[in-house]
Order: C-alpha cells, then sequence, then structure tokens
C-alpha cells in the first residue's frame, strides 16, 4: 500500500508527500524491530537524504560544469589566458 500511494505522487509537491511517507516508513521499520531505543526519529532525519535533495544537488553540479566549460571557452575565443580548473 505504501508503494501504491507514494507511486501516485509524481509531481514536485507530491515529492514533498512521497518523501514524508517515506520517512513514516524508516520510523515504522525502526518501531517494527524495536530499535526506536537505539534509533531516533531525529537520527533518521539526519542520516536520510531525500532522493529529490540529490537529484537537485546533481543538476546543479551539472549546471555548474556547463558553465565553467562555457567561460572557458569564451576565454580561449577571446584569446584572454586563464589557469584551467580541473574538475576531478
Amino acid at each position: 500500500m505504501f508503494y501504491a500511494s507514494a507511486a501516485g505522487c509524481s509531481l514536485r509537491a507530491g515529492a514533498s508527500i512521497r518523501e514524508e511517507r517515506r520517512g513514516e516508513l524508516l520510523l515504522a521499520i525502526v518501531k517494527s524491530l524495536r530499535l526506536t531505543n537505539k534509533i531516533s526519529s531525529a537520527d533518521l532525519v539526519r542520516t536520510y537524504l531525500p532522493q529529490f535533495v540529490l537529484d537537485d544537488n546533481y543538476v546543479a553540479m551539472l549546471d555548474r560544469m556547463h558553465k565553467k566549460a562555457a567561460l572557458e571557452e569564451d576565454l580561449t575565443r577571446r584569446h584572454i589566458p586563464f589557469v584551467p580548473l580541473d574538475s576531478t
């Protein structure tokens, strides 16, 4: 049932609902395994990074790489010396 209800959320607003339900599922797992004295809800919040946050970070990284490449190309075209920044 969790997967059916979480899969129904497809838009950005639905992402927060989906992440909230994943958090609830993690809490339920912790309670069912009787690990509440070892793992708190605060621990789950600190250690669990929602997928949309990872996706946003990945898109931001790709955007920075694109802007860097465009800037380096522009400087090269204008014959302006620069120190190339290594991406690795």
